[in-house]
């Protein structure tokens, strides 16, 4: 359903698990955090009611190295904030797949989440969530991905968990998940990396930096 963000992220596939090539089913469940926003826009569009969301999955064919062609799916929703599900049928399985939904307010606003799908397999529904969250590990993903010269279906599952795992520490520390970029995930996991010699109080001293320099930046921005 759309609504606040928030909420656990789908656990990565197994590293070693290749779904044989075919079809699968996501069911598809989007959250979003504007409900402020909408209600701002709709006061200024009153004949609106609704907002559009249109999600979009794209990946690799299983066992191959073949993009496919983005599948879509279109819902309407209620500005008052009722519940909207989309199920996206016939998705080609896979590792990795990355769904994005991007929700248009009324008056122009858009708001953007995604999600890695671990997995699809044949005649199994896989059902995934987007927010605010699972939007970040994804940017990460992408992120990791590109500085490898990688597809993300070869970013693996450990790898996955790390980030994720550093976005929850970066959370847990006074960040919220949209004031984490890309960046941030993966620099901190190397960060940890770096500090293993740290004491706790040591760590802690680093995260309250980091976090106070971003908060400084955001005063700043106004962001």
């Amino acid at each position: 359903g759309c609504g606040g963000g928030g909420g656990a992220a789908p656990q990565p596939a197994s590293a070693t698990q290749t779904p044989a090539p075919g079809i699968g089913r996501v069911a598809a469940s989007v959250k979003f955090h504007g409900h402020a926003a909408s209600r701002e826009a709709g006061q200024t569009t009153a004949s609106s009611s609704t907002f559009s969301v249109d999600i979009s999955i794209e990946g690799y064919y299983s066992g191959d190295d073949q993009e496919f062609a983005p599948i879509t799916s279109h819902v309407e929703v209620s500005l008052a904030g009722g519940p909207a599900t989309a199920t996206v049928r016939s998705v080609p399985t896979g590792v990795n797949h990355l769904i994005t939904a991007v929700a248009t307010y009324p008056g122009g606003y858009q708001e953007t989440v995604k999600a890695l799908i671990p997995v699809v397999q044949i005649d199994t529904i896989t059902t995934v969530t987007a927010n605010d969250r699972s939007t970040v590990v994804a940017d990460a993903a992408i992120e990791l991905a590109t500085r490898n010269k990688k597809t993300l279906p070869e970013i693996t599952s450990a790898e996955i968990s790390k980030i994720t795992a550093a976005v929850d520490s970066i959370y847990s520390s006074g960040v919220y998940y949209t004031d984490i970029n890309a960046g941030d995930a993966l620099d901190y996991d190397h960060l940890a990396k770096k500090t293993d010699h740290f004491s706790g109080a040591d760590l802690k001293a680093v995260v309250d930096v980091t976090v106070e320099k971003k908060l400084r930046e955001a005063f700043k921005s106004g962001h």
